[in-house]
């Protein structure tokens, strides 16, 4: 019979893999996305809109987001603090959210 914290500890475990894998594999197609951001400032003025700059700054930060998720997920994963570790997780999530309140805004 399987315990209720060896129950939370298996099902945090394969949801970090899950988030790992997905988001490690997006950072590696996010590198398209970088090469061009610097395309958002071809129109005159765009230099000075702050969210031109929002945009450029949530694809340029992706990468470093899901490098922190991985590495701060998978240790709290060891030091079994399992609900720290699944919101850590999702931390790339954010750069998105960004993104999409960015373009709700424009």
């Amino acid at each position: 019979m399987v315990s209720g914290v060896n129950k939370q500890k298996e099902t945090t475990r394969i949801l970090l893999l899950i988030c790992s894998i997905l988001f490690g594999i997006g950072a590696l197609f996010s590198i398209v996305p970088i090469m061009f951001s610097a395309f958002l400032f071809d129109a005159p003025g765009s230099e000075n809109d702050p969210l031109v700059w929002t945009i450029f700054w949530s694809i340029l930060s992706f990468p470093f987001m899901v490098i922190l998720s991985v590495i701060l997920s998978w240790v709290l994963y060891r030091k079994e603090k399992w609900t720290a570790a699944k919101v850590f997780a999702f931390l790339p999530l954010l750069n998105f959210l960004v993104l999409v309140a960015v373009f709700a805004a424009a």
